[in-house]
C-alpha cells in the first residue's frame, strides 16, 4: 500500500459520523481544556481524601501530547480496508484510563457465551453432539469499538459496579464520581492524524485501555435479550469480542435470527458467514462436522493470505526464539487439532514450512518432540501448579538489544553474576530486536509530532558567569521544566542545585540558551544518559551524578 492510498483510506474512515474535524488552534485548546478539567477534578478527589497522594500524582497530567491515529490494513480482506487505531500513549487521559480499566475489571463476570481464546473454544465444542441437519454460522460485528455508544456503555458499566445504587466497599468512588472519571477518560477526546486534528464524539477508541472492557460489558447487556427469544434461539452461542459462533437446528431460521440481533441496537450491525461443505472457520480454528462420530472436529485455520513466512533461521535473532517458535506452533497444533490424523497432517505441513524458512531438518524434528512434551504438561493443570509452587526466587526481568551471539553470551554472564551476588533473585533476560519493520513504518503512519521533540529529553543549562552546566531530564516539555527552575531561583528553593549555585556564587543561569542534548522515551535510560553526560563534564557540572556507574 503506497502512502497516497493509505491517506485516502484513512480519510474515508475519518468521514464517519463518530469523528469531527477541528482547526489546529481549537484542537490544541480542547486538549489543554480537557487536561485542566481532569486535573482539577482529580485534585478535588485528592483534597476530599478519596484518592491518596501517590495515585493523584500518577493520574494527573502535565504537558500532555495529543493521541494519534494510524491505520492497520486488514490484509485478509478485499481492498485492504483500514482498522483505525488511536494510540493514547502520552495523552492526558492515558493513566486515568489504565486505572479505571483495572478497577472495572474486578467486577466483570464472564457470561455463558464467553470464549477466552481458541483453546477454550476447542475445549467447549469437543464434547458437543453433532445432530443431523445442524448448521454452523458465524456472525461478525462491524467496527464494534467505533460503533459502541459511549454514554450508554458508561451507564452499563455503572450498573455493573453499583448494583441497586450501592457503592462497593473496595471502590473509592461513588457512582457520580465514577461517571465523571469515565467521561473524562473517554469522551470528546481530541487526536491527531498526520498534521490534522479531530475529535471522537462517540464510540470508544481502539487503543484505549477501556475500549475492550466497555465493548464487552455493553455486548453482555445486549446478549441478555437472547433469553427472551422463544424461537430461532441458537443451540450454541459463543462470542470472542466481536466474533460470534452459533449452531442452529434444521428447524430454525438463522436469517430470522440475524434480523433479530440487528435490531438489538441501532449502532450494532452483524454480518453472517455460513458453513461450506460442513466446515466453518472461527478465530484460527476450522470446525468440521464429523457425521460418523456425531462430533465436531477441529484443526488449524490458515487465511488465504497466509504466506507461510516465519522467522527465518538465518535471521539475526536469538536462537532460543527460533526454537521457541517451533515449540509454540507444535503446542498450537496439539491443542487445536482433535484427531491424530489431523495432528499428523498439520505437523507435516509445519515441517515443510519450517524447511522453506531455512530450518535444518534435525532441529525441526528435535524441537517438535520438545513441543509435544510441553503440550502434555499443559494438559495437566496439577503439573503447572507444582512447577509454580517450586520456585521461591523473585523474578526480575531484564531486556537487552540483540546484536548477535555476543549479546547472548553477555546475557549469560550477567545472569551468572546476579546468581552469585543476589541468590534470592532469578534474572529473566529477554533479547529485543534492534530494527523492525514496525519501527520503520509506524512513525510514517503516525506522522511527525513537532511537540514531542522537546519532550522526553536530557537537557543542559549553561551558567553565564562560568563554564559550569546543569544537566537534567524530563518527560515533559522542556519549557515547563525551565519555568520550574526559574521559580526555584526566585523562591530560593534550598534543595535545588541550581539555586545553590546561583545564590552561593552570585551567578546567573542562562535559561534562554538551555538546549536538548539527548532524546529518550525510556525513563531509566534517560536517567543513565543524564548520569553519563554529568560524569563527562569532568567536574564542571552543577548537579551530582545520579547513578554512580562503574563503567563509562
Amino acid at each position: 500500500m503506497d502512502m497516497n492510498d493509505y491517506l485516502n483510506k484513512s480519510h474515508e474512515v475519518l468521514k464517519l459520523k463518530q469523528f469531527v474535524t477541528m482547526p489546529a488552534v481549537n484542537g490544541l485548546s480542547v486538549l489543554k481544556e480537557n487536561e485542566t478539567k481532569m486535573n482539577q477534578y482529580l485534585r478535588s478527589l485528592y483534597l476530599k481524601s478519596i484518592i491518596e497522594q501517590p495515585l493523584y500524582y500518577r493520574l494527573r497530567s502535565t504537558s500532555a501530547s495529543l493521541s494519534v491515529m494510524y491505520g492497520q490494513p486488514k490484509v485478509h480482506r478485499n481492498g485492504y480496508p483500514l482498522r483505525p487505531i488511536i494510540s493514547p500513549i502520552g495523552s492526558y487521559n492515558y493513566e486515568l484510563s489504565r486505572h479505571l480499566a483495572q478497577l472495572i475489571q474486578r467486577y466483570r463476570t464472564p457470561p455463558p457465551s464467553f470464549v477466552k481464546d481458541s483453546f477454550q473454544f476447542v475445549e467447549r465444542i469437543k464434547n458437543i453432539d453433532c445432530e443431523d441437519g445442524q448448521i454452523m454460522i458465524s456472525f461478525d460485528i462491524e467496527s464494534l469499538y467505533t460503533n459502541i455508544p459511549v454514554y450508554e456503555a458508561i451507564e452499563t458499566v455503572l450498573n455493573l459496579i453499583y448494583v441497586d445504587g450501592i457503592k462497593p466497599n473496595d471502590t473509592p468512588y461513588c457512582r457520580d464520581e465514577m461517571k465523571e472519571l469515565l467521561k473524562l477518560a473517554i469522551c470528546d477526546v481530541p487526536f491527531r492524524f498526520q498534521a490534522e486534528l479531530y475529535k471522537q464524539k462517540d464510540g470508544v477508541a481502539m487503543g484505549s485501555c477501556l475500549a475492550p472492557i466497555l465493548a464487552d460489558v455493553f455486548m453482555i447487556t445486549l446478549e441478555q435479550k437472547l433469553n427472551k427469544l422463544s424461537f430461532n434461539k441458537p443451540q450454541l452461542y459463543f462470542r470472542y469480542v466481536d466474533d460470534v459462533f452459533c449452531v442452529f437446528s434444521k428447524k430454525q431460521n438463522y436469517e430470522a435470527f440475524l434480523n433479530t440481533i440487528n435490531q438489538w441496537h441501532r449502532n450494532i450491525h452483524f454480518t453472517v458467514k455460513v458453513e461450506n461443505n460442513g466446515q466453518l472457520p472461527y478465530l484460527d480454528v476450522t470446525i468440521m462436522r464429523n457425521s460418523n462420530d456425531r462430533t465436531y472436529d477441529t484443526t488449524l485455520y490458515k487465511k488465504p493470505t497466509d504466506t507461510g513466512l516465519y522467522l527465518l533461521y538465518e535471521s539475526n535473532q536469538c536462537r532460543r526464539y527460533k526454537l521457541g517458535l517451533i515449540k509454540t506452533l507444535t503446542v498450537l497444533i496439539l491443542r487445536i487439532c482433535s484427531t491424530l490424523q489431523l495432528i499428523e497432517t498439520q505437523v507435516k505441513r509445519l515441517t515443510d514450512t519450517l524447511g522453506d524458512n531455512g530450518y535444518p531438518s534435525h532441529i525441526i524434528r528435535k524441537t517438535i518432540l520438545e513441543g509435544k512434551v510441553i503440550a502434555k504438561r499443559l494438559e495437566n493443570p496439577k503439573h503447572r501448579k507444582v512447577i509454580k509452587s517450586q520456585s521461591k526466587l523473585r523474578n526480575i526481568f531484564f531486556t537487552l538489544p540483540y546484536f548477535g551471539e555476543e549479546t547472548f553470551v553477555l546475557g549469560q554472564r550477567i545472569k551468572k553474576l546476579c546468581k552469585q551476588m543476589i541468590p534470592t533473585v532469578d534474572l529473566k533476560i529477554a533479547y529485543k530486536k534492534t530494527l523492525t519493520l514496525k519501527g520503520i513504518f509506524l512513525p510514517i503512519q503516525k506522522g511527525l509530532d513537532e511537540s514531542k521533540k522537546m519532550k522526553n529529553i536530557v537537557y543542559s543549562i549553561p551558567c553565564t558567569n562560568c563554564d559550569f552546566k546543569y544537566f537534567g531530564e524530563t518527560s515533559r516539555d522542556i519549557n515547563i521544566r525551565i519555568e520550574e527552575h526559574r521559580y526555584d531561583v526566585r523562591s530560593y528553593a534550598s534543595n535545588s542545585k541550581i539555586v545553590q549555585h546561583v545564590h552561593g556564587k552570585k551567578h546567573v543561569m542562562d535559561f534562554n540558551n538551555a538546549i536538548s542534548v539527548a532524546h529518550e522515551t525510556n525513563w531509566k535510560r534517560r536517567m543513565i544518559k543524564e548520569s553519563l553526560l554529568t560524569h563527562s563534564a569532568d567536574g564542571k557540572s552543577i548537579n551530582d551524578v545520579k547513578f554512580k556507574l562503574n563503567i563509562y
